[in-house]
């Protein structure tokens, strides 16, 4: 059952560290800019310092959205082999 739009997050945030990062920052990314090419979030979630979880949420909104193709390749990456849940 689909949660009412109320109660789904306006916003994804990640948890993120760049390489000359010293401090974590976080990526506030509002749910309704997510943008149809899916690469700079994946950057983004590749540099994460966050749980797994976030890549499941990404995904599930690219798919609430109606773009299964970004649902697909959030997924792809998110599960890449590196995980043993995956």
């Amino acid at each position: 059952m689909e949660p009412p739009a109320a109660a789904r997050p306006r916003a994804i945030r990640i948890p993120y560290r760049g390489p000359s990062d010293v401090e974590a920052k976080t990526v506030t990314i509002p749910v309704s800019k997510l943008p149809a090419d899916p690469s700079a979030v994946l950057k983004v979630l590749r540099g994460s310092t966050g749980p797994l979880r976030l890549w499941l949420d990404v995904a599930v909104e690219y798919y609430r959205q109606g773009n299964d193709s970004a649902f697909i390749s959030v997924l792809n990456e998110g599960c890449d082999g590196e995980c043993s849940a995956c």
